[in-house]
């Protein structure tokens, strides 16, 4: 009976030790700069990404090489559709465009609210068939 109990324990510790490693091992996250959520780099601007702590981080291609700006906090919280900047010289201008379709503008120091992008309905008149013919054949 002794020896059952002693083997009981011997078991049921190495069952502790092994689920203890197999969820530490399964959670464990690299303490870099996290995920990238977005990303732009296009022939007329330098590459940009956004982590998904909210941070932007551009490096310089074109007119300074090689020079990284970031962190830079986002205006506000939310999904990052698009974004863009142009690194000069250490210093950097960016613009973002939110899913909800409002625009930001970074001028080095602070962010400004351009405008929401899809603001208001856009304005169509009815034309009827034979306005249509009309205008094409003048």
């Amino acid at each position: 009976m002794r020896e059952a109990r002693a083997f009981f324990f011997v078991c049921a510790g190495l069952f502790v030790l092994m689920l203890t490693f197999q969820l530490g091992s399964q959670s464990a996250v690299a303490q870099g700069l996290g995920r990238f959520v977005v990303g732009s780099f296009d022939p007329d601007s330098d590459p940009v990404v956004i982590d998904s702590g909210g941070q932007m981080w551009m490096m310089g291609r074109a007119n300074s090489p090689g020079v990284r700006v970031g962190p830079v906090p986002l205006p506000r919280p939310g999904n990052v559709l698009e974004a863009t900047a142009s690194v000069v010289g250490g210093t950097f201008e960016a613009y973002v465009l939110y899913d909800d379709g409002d625009a930001y503008h970074f001028d080095r120091t602070s962010w400004r609210y351009l405008g929401n992008v899809a603001e208001g309905a856009t304005a169509a008149g009815e034309r009827s068939w034979g306005k249509v013919k009309a205008d094409y054949r003048k």
